[in-house]
């Protein structure tokens, strides 16, 4: 087991790809001639084009720019929560336009986007690791559980599949379960379906603080 676990090599950064495309993403722009008020909202394409979309309809002098985007599964669903979430600074209840006044507001807002929607397009992945154990860049159609067991070498069976299925993701979890642990990283699954590991900057911060203690006696 221990051969296995030194396989994997841990990185202590690694960028989310920039081909990787989850359904659309969530947005926010700012825009020069509005201080302090943001537009948050969806698209499924790319959120410069939707910025530009906006700049021209809208007749503000100034040009709308992205401030962030995040990757989201769901971007009509997650649009509708971020919308709740930040309810308190709408301007509009018709309006997409949010007031977030100082610095500190608006990055505290685009740290909870990030963790209600999903990473942010240029995020690095030792940040998402602090609050997920997976992170997945694939696209994968799921496993049939009886071609795998043939292909696998492994065999049929007889009996309840839902059990044999349940059973395969125990063994599998407490096998992830021990690497999580020896590494103390998190799991990367990449576009090309091989694996990562990434530690996160919270466990590097406490890591480095702990070394440093020990180095002083």
């Amino acid at each position: 087991m221990r051969e296995d676990y030194e396989k994997h090599q841990v990185h202590l950064s690694l960028d989310v790809p920039e081909s990787y495309r989850a359904s659309g993403f969530i947005y926010v722009l700012s825009n020069e001639a509005m201080p302090g008020v943001y537009k948050i909202g969806m698209t499924k394409n790319e959120p410069e084009s939707r910025a530009k979309e906006i700049s021209s309809s809208t007749g503000v002098p100034s040009p709308f720019k992205v401030l962030a985007a995040y990757h989201s599964m769901n971007p009509r669903a997650d649009e509708k929560l971020i919308h709740e979430a930040f309810d308190d600074c709408r301007i509009s209840a018709n309006r997409e336009f949010f007031s977030l006044s100082d610095g500190k507001q608006i990055d505290d807002a685009l740290h909870e986007i990030g963790c209600l929607v999903g990473p942010e397009r240029r995020a690095d992945c030792a940040d998402i690791a602090d609050s997920n154990v997976f992170i997945s860049f694939s696209n994968e159609r799921e496993i049939n559980l009886t071609e795998e067991l043939y292909e696998q070498g492994i065999g049929g069976y007889v009996g309840d599949l839902t059990s044999i299925r349940n059973y395969l993701i125990r063994i599998g979890m407490r096998h992830v379960k021990d690497i999580i642990t020896h590494h103390h990283a998190s799991i990367v699954i990449n576009q090309d379906k091989s694996i990562s590991l990434v530690k996160s900057s919270g466990t590097q911060m406490w890591e480095a603080h702990h070394e440093q203690q020990c180095s002083e006696g």
